[in-house]
């Protein structure tokens, strides 16, 4: 087994440096980093993993929102867990989860997940229904 980290370098207020940083320092052991937003298929990404890797999701509720939207042909088998790393971590209280977790198992998380239709496209929400006004603000 070994656990690949999919970090969003813009999510919560750190570097990129710091995040990898908190991310080798929380999982000591081999860990392969992938920036998710240079991902260019998911469905090649798993496709490549051993059954018994694990994937973890690390960054904030918008990272959450789009892993879940760009993953929702797939039939995920693969354990995927959530490091969290945003600003706000809404999902995270949401769940009532321990904030000093190393990490959540997400996959019963992510089934029959509400769809909102915006400007004709479907997107599914995990925790929230958000339009970046929160950000923007």
């Amino acid at each position: 087994m070994k656990r690949i980290a999919l970090y969003n370098p813009h999510a919560g207020k750190t570097t990129t440096d710091e995040k990898i940083a908190t991310i080798r320092g929380t999982y000591p052991t081999e860990c392969e980093l992938v920036d998710m937003t240079k991902l260019t298929s998911y469905a090649d990404f798993f496709a490549a993993l051993d059954p018994d890797d694990v994937v973890t999701i690390c960054g904030g509720d918008g990272t959450l929102n789009r892993f879940i939207n760009d993953t929702q042909a797939l039939s995920l088998q693969h354990t995927v867990t959530y490091f969290p790393m945003g600003t706000g971590n809404d999902f995270l209280k949401d769940i009532e989860a321990d904030p000093n977790a190393d990490e959540i198992v997400l996959n019963n998380y992510l089934k029959q997940l509400p769809i909102a239709t915006v400007n004709g496209k479907e997107y599914r929400f995990l925790n929230n229904v958000g339009f970046g006004i929160d950000g923007y603000c």
